[in-house]
């Protein structure tokens, strides 16, 4: 009797604790990487994971900086990095500080990856706004 008291306490912690830590705020994509200077942003390439690449010029660049700008997200509490696809990412690169930042996107899962470092991938779940995986899918098909 003890012993099932004492799972089921268990059990109603665990799921709280995960109630509270998917109740998170919302964040912004700057806020997910702080590190990327929209404004220094020098090439971004598109590309999938059969081949097709595709270099932005200046317009559609500022497209995608428009549209990261306004994209909402979650970030996950536990980042499954096995199980994500990557179907397309994206590269930024900058002259100023030889920097590139890598960000995947997942579209049957609605997340994106991002790789700061390697092998350390924070992972996002975009809540509203599609325009990302439409914007990069419009390049690549």
């Amino acid at each position: 009797m003890q012993n099932k008291r004492l799972i089921w306490s268990f059990g109603l912690l665990v799921i709280i604790l995960l109630l509270v830590f998917y109740r998170k705020p919302h964040i912004s994509f700057h806020d997910a990487l702080p590190e990327l200077n929209t404004d220094s942003i020098h090439t971004v390439l598109i590309s999938d994971t059969r081949e097709k690449s595709y270099y932005m010029d200046a317009k559609e660049t500022e497209q995608l900086i428009s549209i990261l700008d306004n994209l909402v997200m979650k970030k996950k509490f536990i980042p499954n990095i096995p199980a994500f696809n990557t179907d397309a990412y994206l590269i930024f690169t900058s002259p100023n500080t030889n920097e590139s930042f890598t960000i995947k996107l997942d579209y049957a899962r609605n997340i994106i990856g991002i790789n700061v470092h390697p092998k350390n991938m924070k992972q996002y779940i975009v809540v509203d706004n599609t325009d990302l995986f439409l914007f990069v899918q419009s390049f690549l098909n």
